[in-house]
């Protein structure tokens, strides 16, 4: 009886690397391999299991945003912002709205947010209005 249980305890703990999630790095690994198909699915499987880590969500938005995917991306942004509002994401939200051609609401989201960038030398303010005008 006790040979069995041992191993089965053997045999549970070399199946757990199998069940285990990838981690991060295996994402960036994949993106800079160009994968970026792998560093999404890896990226949203580590989103599944904390999906309120706003981190993870910058992570798929950012994959999203690569893959040309700017719609789904900027839906990710913003979910992200909800979650924790940060620089990225904000960013990430503005520059997918503009690769969408929605320079109105870019310039919108501009506005709305923390990140002043009317302090910058280059002011992203001046560009969009010019773009929506």
């Amino acid at each position: 009886m006790p040979k069995t249980i041992l191993i089965i305890l053997a045999l549970l703990v070399a199946a757990l690397p199998l069940t285990a999630l990838r981690s991060i790095m295996d994402s960036y690994q994949a993106e800079a391999r160009g994968d970026y198909n792998d560093a999404l699915a890896i990226a949203r499987e580590l989103l599944d299991a904390a999906p309120n880590d706003a981190f993870y969500q910058v992570r798929v938005a950012w994959l999203l945003y690569l893959q040309g995917n700017y719609g789904d991306a900027a839906s990710a942004y913003q979910a992200s912002i909800r979650l924790q509002d940060s620089l990225d994401a904000q960013l990430g939200r503005l520059n997918s709205l503009l690769a969408l051609g929605r320079y109105t609401e870019a310039l919108q989201h501009s506005r709305a947010q923390s990140f002043c960038i009317r302090k910058t030398p280059f002011c992203w303010e001046k560009v969009l209005t010019r773009l929506t005008c």
